[in-house]
């Protein structure tokens, strides 16, 4: 049983050259809009008709299927969800990342934020291919299968926003070097779009520190410890929501509150890599 979860690496892989393709695609369709004279989320009714649309569609879809199917039979052979190492966190946070960049794309979205984030994903699951790919156990006070489900699903639907959120305010600047003030539409799209993130990622992640303290205080005893992971991701709970805040203020601070969402990405990067630098009581979820 265990060999057939190796083998599943393969389909892991066969994902990964989809979203190449799919990179491609949303490139293409980015490429192929007349950025001087439209803008850039024409309308669903046009956009159906293109080979590229269609093209990025079917490719982002077969490989967010693949994936499913991976995850599905990865925990059904290990006998938990499959969320216990970097490779299989990594592997199912390019998976939500395609599902928000599907619906986005769905929704009629900038193009280029669609573009950047099949990159993204595109990265995410390249590092995967470099991290051990086979299954490892959980140490006995974490074999909670359903406090596992809640707390690591959370963080990944926070993650995933988080990315979608800070790529957008990123867009928006680049926007404004680009073309000044000439696309205003897509730059309160791009506004619009990462403060709606921000906010589902600000919910997720407090939810994801409210399953991890609860399953924190049956497995070891306690709620809190000023664990390195614990503390970065409290950190980057308040970040956001210093950006929600700010983002609501009419004056100076509405302005400056984008600063926040960087420090944020920042800090879930520090988060995500932390098990390269730090002693953890989560080393069992990293480098295995």
């Amino acid at each position: 049983m265990y060999w057939l979860g190796q083998q599943l690496v393969y389909a892991v892989y066969a994902a990964t050259i989809l979203n190449l393709f799919a990179v491609f695609a949303a490139i293409s369709d980015v490429l192929l809009t007349n950025y001087r004279y439209s803008t850039l989320s024409i309308s669903y009714v046009d956009r159906r008709h293109s080979i590229s649309y269609k093209l990025f569609s079917l490719f982002t879809l077969s490989s967010i299927l693949l994936l499913a199917l991976c995850f599905a039979l990865r925990s059904l052979i290990t006998g938990k969800p499959a969320f216990t190492n970097q490779y299989e966190f990594s592997v199912s946070l390019a998976f939500c990342l395609l599902l928000v960049n599907l619906f986005l794309y769905l929704k009629v979205y900038p193009k280029l934020l669609n573009a950047s984030l099949s990159v993204l994903s595109l990265i995410v699951l390249v590092y995967s291919s470099f991290l051990n790919s086979l299954p490892t156990p959980a140490p006995p006070a974490l074999q909670n299968n359903t406090m596992l489900l809640l707390h690591v699903t959370s963080a990944l639907v926070a993650y995933s926003t988080l990315l979608c959120s800070a790529l957008s305010t990123l867009l928006k600047y680049l926007c404004k070097f680009l073309w000044r003030d000439q696309y205003s539409l897509l730059i309160d799209r791009t506004e619009s779009i990462s403060y709606n993130t921000a906010g589902i990622a600000f919910l997720a992640l407090g939810a994801t520190l409210l399953f991890g303290s609860i399953w924190a205080s049956v497995a070891w005893g306690y709620y809190w410890n000023w664990d390195p992971k614990e503390t970065s991701t409290l950190a980057t709970w308040l970040s956001i929501g210093a950006y929600l805040h700010t983002r609501r203020d009419q004056g100076k601070l509405k302005s400056r509150g984008d600063l926040f969402i960087l420090v944020s990405l920042l800090l879930a990067g520090l988060t995500f890599t932390g098990n390269y630098f730090f002693e953890s009581l989560h080393s069992y979820g990293g480098l295995q």
